[in-house]
């Protein structure tokens, strides 16, 4: 058995058993089967055995078991969804396109630039805070800062 057509008739032992190889197939297979009697046996006792798988029986149920288990089965509840599970399905759509548009507003609010409006009133609002010198310290960093801007103020032309 170690000529290739032993090797090739191993591989085929199912399509030879089945009946289902082409007919120039079935020719050379027949050819060696002729010339090579080991072939020629283990043909002979797969066909046996392959036979023989079609003789076993299957287990069946037992005939009154199907009925049972569909009674059984009827007997069960139906799942059914509540008012709950139908808000559910109705809030999560709404919910995702409130979150969707949530995050394109704040999107484009942070993709602005700050705008320069309103920094003149801050100022203003500041001043008259400060207009009583009395209360701040002499020493203190908000004194330090206030008279460096009116000197730097009166510096510039």
């Amino acid at each position: 058995m170690a000529q290739p057509e032993c090797q090739e008739i191993q591989e085929l032992l199912v399509e030879i058993a089945e009946g289902t190889l082409s007919a120039a197939q079935r020719g050379r297979i027949d050819f060696h089967l002729r010339e090579c009697p080991e072939c020629k046996e283990l043909i002979k006792s797969f066909e046996q055995v392959w036979g023989g798988l079609g003789a076993t029986r299957s287990p069946q149920a037992f005939p009154s078991l199907w009925p049972a288990l569909e009674k059984a089965l009827d007997k069960q509840p139906k799942p059914t969804a509540g008012p709950l599970d139908l808000l559910a399905g109705f809030l999560r759509p709404v919910a995702a396109l409130l979150l969707i548009l949530a995050g394109t507003y704040l999107g484009l609010q942070l993709g602005k630039a700050p705008s320069r409006q309103g920094w003149e009133n801050r100022a203003v609002y500041v001043e008259s805070y400060l207009q009583d010198w009395a209360d701040i310290p002499q020493d203190s960093l908000a004194a330090l800062y206030l008279t460096s801007g009116q000197t730097e103020k009166e510096e510039t032309p």
